[in-house]
């Protein structure tokens, strides 16, 4: 005979045993909500820090060239010839009428060089590949197919290219104008410059500014070579140019073979085109179909914005650039000792945005390659975010994700 009674109770059973799954369905599902609002908002909050500490250092900035060409003569330009005497006692009265508490350092011409100050104006912009610090080459011609345009500003006739297509390299003199310490350099306190920075290619190790390329220098501008490529008008386009997106640029000169190369120079060995137990070497570049298929969408929805006229000329820039390991020190070890650890991974870097993969995951990640926030690290090449991984042990790269960049990714 059918038991009612226990069929009522088992029911019974499973209808609260529903609810309670339901409800703590719920609560997860408002639970994960909550944690995603949070994500959004902390990186929101981050977004606009980061924007805001950018606008207070151009701010800055601006404050200390209108305080600078307010308060000094340009010194400099007349210690020429005849003037050089006039420069000279206006100098000496400007000290007079306001002295100083400690002794300037002085050149042979008597400039103060503690206040002398130079009419130097950029002659354009450069609009580069390199869209962000994070990324741009530590050294010219790495990158061979970087591509870079500079524009002269408005006022300068393009007859100053004349001539300069005869030769196939120039030197280019820039700014490095995103130093974010470059407002600091206003001030008359020259211990606000490192003497001394940690060198990428030797794990951190320290040398004198001097004795490398770091941009963070006291007069914080940059020496490249580049392959001329072509003059149209008042743009000369250039690769092989280690400069970032929007550079000032100071002169250009051209690259003479002659008196440029030096048979008899020598250099330590860490700067050796391939250095002994070379930190950054990469083991090989995976570019799954899926992430060179979102590249590509990416790619075309540049349209004439892009540097490159053919997709297989930016998919080279690519392999070029993540070819070696562009991160940091601290990125590059640091990052990886504190996952393992179980700590944070993110240390608030420019390539860091979420925990690293693990290795087991990687080739389920690497088919699922979109538009989409992908891959651990992050570089922007010409306008274009990409997302990829370095596998440990092998120190492989894994292409995970491309979508175009904004504003906020920094």
């Amino acid at each position: 005979m059918w038991n009612w009674p226990a069929s009522i109770a088992a029911a019974l059973l499973c209808a609260l045993q529903y609810r309670r799954m339901a409800k703590t369905e719920a609560e997860l599902q408002r639970a994960e909500e909550q944690a995603r609002f949070a994500t959004e908002e902390r990186k929101a909050e981050r977004a606009g820090r980061v924007k805001a500490e950018k606008e207070l250092r151009q701010l800055q900035l601006r404050m200390g060239q209108l305080d600078r060409l307010s308060a000094t003569p340009p010194l400099a330009l007349l210690a020429q010839s005849q003037q050089h005497e006039d420069a000279q006692q206006q100098l000496e009265q400007q000290q007079q009428q306001q002295p100083e508490q400690r002794q300037h350092a002085r050149t042979s011409d008597g400039l103060d060089l503690q206040q002398v100050a130079f009419p130097l104006r950029p002659v354009g912009l450069m609009r580069s590949c390199f869209s962000r610090r994070n990324g741009t080459p530590r050294q010219p011609l790495l990158v061979p197919a970087a591509r870079a345009r500079l524009t002269l500003r408005k006022g300068l006739s393009p007859d100053f290219f004349e001539g300069l297509q005869q030769y196939s390299h120039c030197w280019v003199l820039y700014i490095f104008h995103q130093n974010t310490d470059l407002q600091r350099l206003w001030t008359q306190d020259d211990s606000c410059v490192r003497a001394k920075i940690r060198v990428p290619r030797l794990d951190g190790g320290k040398l004198g500014v001097f004795a490398t390329r770091s941009p963070h220098r006291p007069c914080p501008i940059g020496l490249s070579v580049a392959r001329v490529v072509a003059i149209e008008g008042r743009s000369l386009v250039l690769e092989g140019a280690d400069i970032v997106d929007g550079s000032p640029v100071l002169d250009i000169k051209p690259f003479v073979p002659f008196c440029d190369n030096v048979p008899t120079a020598a250099a330590p060995a860490w700067v050796a085109a391939k250095a002994e137990d070379e930190p950054l070497n990469i083991g090989a570049l995976h570019i799954p179909p899926a992430a060179e298929a979102a590249m590509l969408r990416c790619w075309q929805r540049l349209g004439k914005r892009s540097l490159y006229r053919n997709f297989e000329q930016y998919k080279e820039l690519v392999a070029q650039v993540l070819s070696r390991d562009i991160r940091s020190v601290t990125q590059r070890i640091k990052v990886p000792q504190r996952a393992q650890h179980g700590g944070p991974a993110a240390l608030g870097t420019s390539g860091s945005v979420q925990q690293p993969q693990q290795q087991d995951t990687a080739p389920a990640a690497s088919a699922a390659g979109t538009e989409e926030e992908g891959g651990y690290w992050k570089v922007v090449l010409d306008g274009i975010q990409l997302g990829y991984d370095v596998e440990p042990g092998s120190s492989d790269v894994v292409l995970r994700s491309a979508r175009l960049a904004t504003a906020s990714d920094e």
